[in-house]
């Protein structure tokens, strides 16, 4: 009966020495962990496309305007800002800026512009004759 219990108290030694070495060896171990999740709900099942035909393709006609339409409009008001900016400024230098000739300023009258023929006379019968 001693050597039974010897024989127990060894292996438990054993056994308590092997659990030491092995706690101390998952101490420092790097564990991968991997969660899975309730099971995806299925998807349903894709429409089948309508046959083609004039009014999908009329309809496919509006909607690609209307996209154009939207993305043109976009661009316009991203743009109308700085436009405006470029206007004001522009339009102050135009206007701030003297003549370049001051006898070019008076070129645009008509008053001051003389016939080509002023001087020409006509006759009794009406019709013009050239200045000798």
């Amino acid at each position: 009966m001693q050597n039974q219990i010897d024989s127990q108290e060894s292996d438990l030694e054993s056994m308590l020495a092997q659990q030491d070495a092995l706690n101390h060896e998952t101490a420092d171990a790097t564990v991968t962990l991997t969660l899975v999740g309730p099971k995806a709900a299925a998807k349903p099942p894709a429409k089948s496309a309508p046959p083609p035909g004039l009014a999908r393709g009329l309809a496919g006609g509006w909607h690609a305007l209307r996209l154009t339409v939207g993305w043109l409009l976009t661009i316009l008001g991203a743009v109308a800002p700085f436009v405006a900016a470029v206007a004001v400024v522009g339009g102050l230098a135009w206007w701030g800026q003297p003549p370049a000739h001051p006898a070019a300023a008076g070129a645009g009258r008509l008053s001051s512009r003389r016939a080509p023929y002023a001087s020409e006379e006509t006759s009794s019968a009406g019709d013009l004759r050239r200045p000798v």
